[in-house]
């Protein structure tokens, strides 16, 4: 099971490069760029329910909503903030140095929420081996800004 997780992780790592081009190159046609974000939004929701039905999901208990953390529905700020982001400089600033920027930075903040247990994750102390990870990932970060 271990290996299918990692499969859609991989995927999604795929996709990622790819969503900020399809964005920003949408912007160039839809002005202001938030209606981008708003169509991606949209057609991620039908996505959604249509993977729902097809796969007969039951209806969640939304009764169970006010036991969720308060800031654990803030989710969809986030995806829409990082998708307007995307839209509007990934484009300017090439594939490679946005995703490098997202992922690098990613990668230190989730040492540092693994390592506190934040956000429902369960805690993972920061090792040498973490530590050195991180760093080598904003050391390939510098050698891709320089070249």
């Amino acid at each position: 099971m271990q290996l299918w997780f990692l499969s859609v992780a991989i995927f999604a790592g795929v996709l990622n490069p790819f969503l900020g081009g399809m964005n920003a190159t949408l912007a160039k046609s839809v002005n202001p760029a938030i209606w981008v974000v708003v169509f991606t939004f949209a057609i991620a929701f039908c996505t959604s329910l249509v993977f729902a039905l097809l796969t007969r999901q039951s209806l969640p208990d939304f009764g169970r909503l006010s036991s969720a953390p308060w800031w654990s529905c803030l989710g969809g700020l986030f995806a829409a903030s990082y998708v307007l982001s995307m839209t509007l400089v990934a484009d300017k600033l090439g594939a490679s140095i946005f995703t490098g920027i997202t992922v690098t930075v990613a990668m230190i903040v989730s040492i540092v929420l693994d390592h506190h247990g934040f956000v429902g994750f369960e805690q993972h102390r920061l090792s040498f081996m973490r530590a050195t990870g991180g760093t080598i990932m904003i050391g390939g970060l510098v050698l891709i800004l320089r070249s």
